[in-house]
């Protein structure tokens, strides 16, 4: 508390946490997965100055509270979704604040407090769903060309290979709704318009945009299919790509370690911050509000129902055959990472919104969330839609139903502004 690393509940909590006995072999600290990544730090910073018995006083990230309920909500929900999974499902989760990268709280495994095998850092598992954001921000940072009301096709849509094979991407419901805009599109995570708008836009253009998120793109295989996720990353990368997203483009290297000092207090190292503008603020905002939207009407709005005054922000994550379930939710105060699936690869059974999402609505049942307030950027204003019966939206400046969008929308801002005031419109009525 004197060095502002706890505040006063998270102090009480820790120093009045019962201690359990349990062996060594079976058992690092009672936060392995945690001090695995601090380990791993150590050494980055430190190199040979680092010994494990050296005396060192390390300083980190470590949120107790988040920790101690991001593993009672995975041992909460595991065996009930094990029911449904098997009992082989596994789990890995990680929270990281979204404006510093730091490190709040991190679990390896179901078996939250063994050392071994950290799925967090190591299980590198296609990412479903998760992948759509990065579409829509690439198409969002041409606000010449996209905006949240810009009209897509949902339409059956057949693409060749490089070797000939045709592929034909279908909705999860397999219903076409002929036009959506693109709001809704990443709001009810459509397959069908984010692969047609992907294309469009080009495989090499997502791909630049994850890169500039903090995927390594040596990861990426340039296909069509990479559009829904095909590609693997660990929900630490995951971690990362959101933490960037989510916090207006400004990517902050994810860490949990804060300071090192030795016996005699000097200070052998001291996080610094390197926050830096990745993607284009406008663009990472606007996508970040229609992720909002996911939660209000979309695939997270079981997340709604119990916590809608915390105005969250989430996406879902699915791969083929239900073999990953993923959620990535946002509130005031974390990005919250959730994997859940078998270490064999084999089918779960489960959605994103089945599986991972639970876990995650769990964890803000006992950790309860900050609102998720998104300040309003310079370069952002509103314009009134109406929705069309084909599904799309057209403009109607005075209509309730307002959208964020660019303000240098010079067609739409001269539409508005040309428009014919109400006693003018009343007059040729008659």
């Amino acid at each position: 508390m004197e060095h502002d690393i706890l505040t006063a509940p998270e102090y009480q909590q820790a120093v009045t946490r019962p201690l359990d006995v349990q062996k060594t072999a079976q058992i690092a600290s009672r936060q392995p997965a945690y001090f695995q990544q601090v380990s791993i730090e150590l050494k980055e910073k430190l190199g040979d100055k680092f010994k494990a018995d050296s005396g060192l006083r390390v300083f980190t990230s470590l949120d107790p509270v988040s920790q101690s309920k991001l593993e009672q909500a995975i041992h909460d929900q595991i065996p009930q979704l094990a029911k449904t999974a098997g009992k082989d499902l596994e789990a890995a989760a990680i929270a990281v604040d979204r404006h510093s990268g730091e490190i709040r709280a991190m679990v390896g495994g179901k078996r939250t407090g063994y050392d071994g095998f950290n799925r967090v850092l190591n299980a590198s598992r296609q990412i479903g769903s998760l992948v759509k954001p990065a579409v829509y921000l690439t198409a969002l940072a041409h606000p010449d060309q996209y905006n949240l009301a810009t009209t897509l096709e949902d339409k059956p849509l057949t693409l060749k290979g490089s070797e000939g094979s045709a592929w034909t991407p279908r909705n999860y419901d397999r219903q076409y709704r002929g036009e959506v805009p693109l709001y809704l599109a990443l709001a009810q995570s459509l397959n069908v318009p984010t692969v047609a708008l992907g294309m469009k836009l080009g495989i090499d253009q997502v791909s630049a945009t994850l890169g500039k998120l903090g995927v390594n793109r040596d990861e990426i295989r340039p296909v069509p299919s990479m559009l829904l996720g095909s590609f693997s990353l660990t929900p630490y990368q995951v971690a990362q790509m959101y933490q960037t997203l989510t916090n207006s483009g400004k990517k902050a290297p994810l860490s949990a370690l804060r300071s090192v000092l030795d016996l005699e207090g000097n200070v052998l190292y001291e996080s610094l911050p390197r926050v830096s503008q990745a993607v284009d603020q406008q663009a990472a905002w606007l996508t970040t509000y229609a992720m909002k939207q996911g939660v209000q009407e979309g695939t997270g709005r079981y997340l709604n129902a119990q916590f809608s005054s915390a105005a969250l922000a989430g996406k879902n994550g699915t791969t083929n055959d239900n073999r990953d379930s993923w959620f990535v939710g946002v509130d005031g105060r974390e990005v919250t990472t959730i994997w859940l699936g078998r270490d064999d690869n084999q089918p779960t059974k489960l959605t994103g919104a089945s599986g991972a999402l639970r876990v995650y609505a769990q964890y803000l049942k006992y950790r309860i969330p900050e609102k998720l307030q998104l300040p309003w950027p310079e370069g952002i204003t509103t314009f009134g839609f109406a929705k069309q019966t084909q599904g799309g939206l057209k403009l109607d400046c005075d209509n309730a139903f307002k959208l964020p969008i660019w303000d240098n929308q010079q067609q739409l801002k001269q539409q508005c502004e040309n428009r014919p005031t109400e006693w003018i419109k009343k007059l040729f009525e008659w």
